[in-house]
Order: structure tokens, then C-alpha cells, then sequence
């Protein structure tokens, strides 16, 4: 009975980590994924209230303790962040998550059901979204993102990938556990179908991660049964990583300038942890700190190979130097640290070796691509995390005998988070229906009420600038858009913000915000056309023939009739002028 509610839980919670909020009436929620959190509280009080056994604390829980400590410490101290930030929401989450798991997945018995279930889960689940990837590929179904035709039940073909690369896994252990012929035919067939899927998301990041967790699960598999001498498998690691530096290689002449792009994300970044190397610049803030250093970066004269891999971005695609650039130097090392400490008992057991092998497929990926903004994944990671160490014999440090303060402290966390959950939402819902005018605003207080309870990295601040606007506060409404902005630095909402600036006779600060917007994304044209036309419109004839001659001689990165119809307007301009 015990394992069939963990595998319940557990099932309702992967479920639901697949779909993302679909309500248009919360317009900060809506394509995220909210529905896990609320699934892992609720049932997470359920177990807690039903569990008599003790909790027992061992080194990883120690290193879990620490790394959680200096995460809130960086929260309190130098995020902006809020409790109502989502992402808060989803490292509270993990944790809650893995508190959980340690508790009941505490015998060899339970561990082992249901780590094959989780196993088919993963594997079915991951051959049809390669079903859905080929029924896009083929026009049939549409993907949730309109530049990529193949992705699945997700909205990066890379989160395609990396997921079809751990159903891939999973489904060669079935595979060799299983000893039903029907079972084998049906999961070579889905192998097959797998490697389609993979190929159909064109993802570097998740063949590099499976190529090597299949040659870590080998090597673990001829050490336990002695089956290959040591040359073969030599030979068939160097096949294996040849025919990968193929693959990846053939990928790179492809998208070379996704490539490069990543290598001046990395460059950067680095330049900017240098600054916070220790503390990190604070939780969540990395789209904000980094678009605003490379900002400064291109406030001066830079190379097209520069200026042609600088576009605005909200992730590093690199977990690790995204965790360091927002936690600091410390927490990295130590979570290194865990992660290596992890690694010497992962080879104890069939259970152990598994869910190694699909940590690294994880760890590896994460290297070139992000999970954070999809929980799926550190969802899967935490539940391996668990397998590891409650399937090996950790010398325990101390033992928790009063059950009931423990079942107390986390009902009342677990009930303050639903709590902040709720005032979220609601306020997002109210929001929203004062700016679409359904609800009649009668006080600013409701506003500024309902702004501090959502922290949407500065776009319910600016959505608060428009309801003001709309109802005759100009003053106000102008200083909530200008705080929304500052704390998004979003080129698109700064645009709505300078235009409103002109409309007021705000020229000076029309035209930094422009200034702005060309050094975020140098290589596009419309913010160096915003700038151009407010010098042309500001009768500065000097600065408007510079910008239009910057807008002729810039190099196109991709061809389209608004770039051309642009570099006609500068070539006009200059002409008559």
C-alpha cells in the first residue's frame, strides 16, 4: 500500500511537471509550471502527517543543509527577489520534494518497485513525445513554439532531447531486466523510434549526455559481470566517442552560430562573476545583470563576431555557470562536491548504477543547455539523488525522535506556501482585470497592493504603469512603467517606455532608453530606427545623418524586407540631407 501511494505521488507530480499554466487570466503563471508545486505541498503534508518512522540526517543531508543555508542567505541579503518569486518557489519545491523522498523511499523493497516504475514511466513517456515530435515534424499536431516545428510535450526541442536521451536509458534497462519476449519486442521497437526522436531535435547537448552515461553504465556493467576484456570495451569507448565528435561536429557546421553564441554568453558571464565571485550577483538575476553588463560592453565599438552573438537572453544555457554567476563561487564548489561525494556511491547496486547513469546524462546537458526553467528534469535528478543515498549504507549523524515537531514545522511551511501561492495568483487575476478594465479601479492602494504581491521580474510593475495610465494618473503610471523596466531590462517594454517619453517631450530620456535597447541586441535595427527617427524628429540633423549611416553600414545576420526597407530610409535621409 506504502508503495503504491510514493509511485502515485510520485506519477501525479511528473505528470504534472509536463504541462505549463494555460490561463490567460494569469498573465505572469501562464506558461510556467505551477501545478507540480501545489501537487508536492499537498501530498507532501499527507506523507508527513502519515509517517511514524524517525528521520534520519547523514552527510548528504548535511551538505543539502549548507547548500540551502547560503541559498537563503543570498536570498535575505542580496537577491531582490521575493517570496512570490516562481523560481523561489521551485528550489522550495526541490527541497520539500526531497525531504519527502528521503523519508519514504527508506527500504531496499520500496526503493527497488518503484524505481521500476519510474523507469517505465520515463520510457513511455519519452516514446510519445516522439510520437507527438513526429506528428509535428509532419504538420499533423502544432508545437507549443512557433520557431521549431519538433518538441514535443515541451517548449524547447532541447528539453525534447534530453528527455528522449533519459527515455533511452531507462528503456535499454528494461530492456535488460525484462524477460517477457512481448515486453523486449515492443521496447527495441520504441529504441528505434527513440533514436528518430533524438535525431529530430538536433540537440548536441543530449547526444554528449547520453554518450556518456551509456559508456559510464557499460563500464559499471563489465565490472560487476566480467563479460568484455578491457580492450573491447576500450574499443568501443573510442567508437562511441568518435562517432560522437562526428555527430557534434556535423551539428556545430550547422549551427555554428548557436555555438558561438554560447561562447560569448561564457565569456561574459565569467567577466561578471569576477565582479561577486564569492556572494554571486543574488538568486534570479542573471537575464537582468548580464544584459545590462554587456550593455556597458557595447557602449563602445566592438566586432560584427561580437555584435552578431549578443542577443538578449534570459538563461545562460549553462546551469553551473548560471548557479555560480547568481550563488557565488561557494555554493558551486560545495554542490561540486556533493555531486563527486555522490558519484563514490554510485556504483554500489543495480539501483544506484541506474540512476547514475541518468544523473550524468543530466549533469552533462546541463553543461550546454538549462533545466532550471523546467522542473521535469530537477525533478528526476532529486529522485536519483534520493535512490543513491537511501540505497547505500551512510553512517547516519543524528537521529530526529520527536516526530511531531517535524510534522508541525512542515505543515505550517507547507501551509504559509500555499498561502503565498494563492496571494499570487489572486493578485495576478486582479491585476489583470483592472488593466483589460472588466474591474473599475476606485483606489491606488488596491494597486500597490496587488504589485507587491508578484515578482515577475518587473512586468507586473509595468503592467500596474498602464492600469494608472488608463485612469488619468500620468505621473504615477510613467514611474511604474520606469521601475517595470529597471527591474526587466526588457527591450520591449523600454521601447513602450520611450515612446511614451517623446509623447511627453522626454526626448533625453527617450533617447538613453534607445541608446539601451541598440547595445542589448546590436546586430538588430528597430532601436537604432527608434534613435534615427527621434533625431530626425528633435531636428538634430548632425546625430540623425551619423545614425542613419550606422544603420547602412551595419552587416545583415538575417535578410528580410524591414532590414532593406530600414537601409533605404537611412540612404534617403542622407541623400536629401
Amino acid at each position: 500500500m506504502r508503495t503504491q501511494k510514493i509511485n502515485l505521488y510520485l506519477t501525479v507530480i511528473l505528470i504534472l511537471s509536463f504541462i505549463r499554466c494555460g490561463l490567460d487570466c494569469l498573465p505572469f503563471s501562464k506558461g510556467k509550471y505551477i501545478y507540480w508545486l501545489i501537487t508536492a505541498i499537498i501530498g507532501g503534508l499527507f506523507f508527513i502527517k502519515k509517517s511514524k518512522h524517525k528521520y534520519i540526517l547523514n552527510n548528504f543531508d548535511l551538505y543539502i543543509l549548507i547548500l540551502s543555508c547560503i541559498f537563503f542567505w543570498n536570498f535575505i541579503y542580496i537577491s531582490k527577489s521575493t517570496f512570490y518569486n516562481l523560481n523561489i518557489w521551485y528550489y522550495l519545491g526541490y527541497l520539500i520534494l526531497y525531504v519527502i523522498l528521503r523519508q519514504e523511499l527508506n527500504t531496499k523493497n520500496i526503493i527497488n518497485k518503484n524505481l521500476n516504475f519510474i523507469l517505465y514511466f520515463i520510457s513511455i513517456t519519452a516514446i510519445l513525445n516522439t510520437v507527438i515530435a513526429i506528428l509535428q515534424n509532419m504538420n499533423i499536431l502544432q508545437s507549443a513554439n512557433e520557431y521549431f516545428k519538433s518538441t514535443g510535450l515541451f517548449f524547447s526541442p532541447n528539453h525534447l532531447g534530453i528527455y528522449l536521451a533519459l527515455g533511452f536509458l531507462t528503456n535499454i534497462e528494461i530492456l535488460r531486466k525484462s524477460k517477457i519476449m512481448s515486453i523486449k519486442t515492443i521496447f527495441y521497437i520504441g529504441l528505434v523510434i527513440l533514436l528518430y526522436g533524438l535525431y529530430l531535435s538536433e540537440c548536441r547537448g543530449a547526444y554528449l549526455g547520453l554518450s556518456i552515461a551509456l559508456l559510464f553504465r557499460q563500464y559499471n556493467l563489465n565490472q560487476k559481470f566480467k563479460a568484455y576484456p578491457k580492450w573491447k570495451i576500450l574499443l568501443c569507448s573510442l567508437t562511441v566517442l568518435t562517432g560522437l565528435f562526428l555527430i557534434v561536429k556535423g551539428n556545430n557546421s550547422v549551427k555554428s552560430e548557436s555555438a558561438l553564441g554560447r561562447l560569448f554568453i561564457i565569456k561574459q558571464s565569467l567577466e561578471q562573476i569576477k565582479e561577486h565571485p564569492l556572494s554571486g550577483h543574488g538568486i534570479n538575476s542573471f537575464s537582468l545583470k548580464y544584459n545590462s553588463a554587456k550593455a556597458q560592453y557595447f557602449a563602445t565599438e566592438r566586432s560584427w563576431e561580437d555584435i552578431k552573438n549578443a542577443s538578449y537572453i534570459y538563461s545562460a544555457n549553462n546551469d553551473f555557470l548560471e548557479l555560480t554567476f547568481e550563488l557565488g563561487i561557494t555554493w558551486i564548489l560545495i554542490f561540486i562536491f556533493f555531486v563527486i561525494k555522490l558519484r563514490t556511491y554510485s556504483t554500489q547496486n543495480t539501483e544506484t548504477q541506474i540512476c547514475s547513469s541518468i544523473l550524468i546524462c543530466l549533469l552533462i546537458f546541463t553543461l550546454t543547455n538549462s533545466i532550471l526553467s523546467t522542473p521535469l528534469f530537477t525533478i528526476i535528478a532529486c529522485y536519483c539523488v534520493v535512490v543513491i543515498i537511501n540505497s547505500s549504507e551512510i553512517k547516519p549523524i543524528y537521529t530526529f525522535n520527536n516526530n511531531i515537531f517535524l510534522q508541525i514545522s512542515f505543515a505550517i511551511i507547507g501551509f504559509i506556501f500555499l498561502v503565498i501561492i494563492f496571494l499570487r495568483l489572486n493578485a495576478e487575476y486582479r491585476l489583470l482585470s483592472y488593466y483589460n478594465e472588466t474591474k473599475h479601479l476606485t483606489s491606488l492602494k488596491n494597486i500597490e497592493n496587488y504589485v507587491s504581491k508578484i515578482d515577475a521580474n518587473g512586468e507586473a510593475l509595468f503592467m500596474a504603469g498602464g492600469v494608472l495610465l488608463k485612469n488619468k494618473y500620468a505621473q504615477e503610471g510613467t514611474s511604474y512603467l520606469a521601475q517595470g523596466f529597471k527591474h526587466s531590462g526588457k527591450p520591449s517594454l523600454g521601447r513602450i517606455l520611450a515612446g511614451l517619453y517623446q509623447k511627453q517631450g522626454k526626448y533625453s530620456e527617450a533617447e538613453q532608453i534607445y541608446k539601451y535597447n541598440i547595445n542589448i541586441e546590436p546586430f538588430r535595427y528597430e532601436a537604432r530606427m527608434d534613435l534615427f527617427r527621434l533625431y530626425i524628429t528633435t531636428n538634430q540633423t548632425k546625430k540623425s545623418k551619423e545614425e542613419a549611416l550606422k544603420i547602412i553600414l551595419l552587416p545583415i545576420k538575417i535578410p528580410s524586407e524591414k532590414i532593406t526597407e530600414y537601409k533605404n530610409e537611412a540612404e534617403k535621409y542622407i541623400n536629401e540631407n
